[in-house]
């Protein structure tokens, strides 16, 4: 089962984005694995910016939105959204104690690898999944632009936020200059015009600069961290 999914993934994939950058102006796909579903909403004034909302589980549990998603940001996002999910629900660990069903599981968020750990407690015939801790990767934290790995802890299952916070271990990235920001900047706008495109793509322009800035070369940094 695991190597059909594996084979057919990446074709399917690439059609979900294909079908989402032919989609009218605010309408919406969805794209569903299992427990998993993540949905797909276009812009209603640019044509290939797009917005994802993601569900974890039955329940609702895990909820993610994603805004001003590039089209060809797209087939990767909810690949990794959907496999993410569905490892992390087979790689779950559960142990029973008496406060409830504790359980270790892969973080939902791809930009922030880590292990979220959780108990589950029942108040008569409801069921109740409070995170008490999550171990992660936090790449170019805004506030301090340093990657770091931090243990993030609840002190209480009723806050939605953590009490506290302790960093293990930082690092400065490198910065680039604004030469080679620019000339990658030229470099794509180079390889845009001189892509094969039908007229699916008619009236379609590239990225401006600070479109291209916040998405594709975001996304080639953060790869580049990994």
């Amino acid at each position: 089962m695991d190597e059909i999914l594996c084979i057919s993934r990446e074709a399917f994939l690439k059609r979900f984005a294909e079908e989402c950058g032919n989609l009218p102006y605010n309408s919406k796909k969805e794209i569903v694995m299992g427990e998993n579903v993540v949905t797909v909403y276009k812009d209603g004034e640019y044509s290939e910016l797009f917005d994802v909302h993601y569900i974890q589980n039955e329940d609702n549990s895990t909820i993610q939105d994603y805004c001003g998603i590039h089209l060809h940001e797209l087939e990767d996002l909810a690949g990794q959204l959907l496999i993410q999910g569905y490892q992390a629900k087979e790689k779950r660990i559960e142990i029973n104690t008496g406060f409830g069903q504790l359980s270790a599981r892969i973080a939902e968020d791809p930009h922030y690898p880590g292990i979220v750990v959780c108990i589950e407690r029942s108040d008569g015939n409801e069921k109740y999944d409070y995170q008490l801790a999550r171990a992660e990767y936090t790449p170019d934290m805004p506030e301090k632009g340093q990657n770091s790995l931090r243990l993030l802890v609840w002190s209480s299952g009723e806050n939605e936020d953590y009490t506290n916070a302790f960093t293990f271990f930082t690092e400065t990235p490198e910065k680039e200059s604004k030469e080679t920001i620019w000339e990658k900047y030229t470099l794509y706008l180079r390889d845009w015009s001189a892509s094969p495109k039908g007229t699916e793509f008619y009236g379609m322009t590239p990225s401006g600069f600070n479109e291209w800035l916040d998405n594709e070369y975001a996304e080639e940094s953060q790869n580049n961290i990994n």
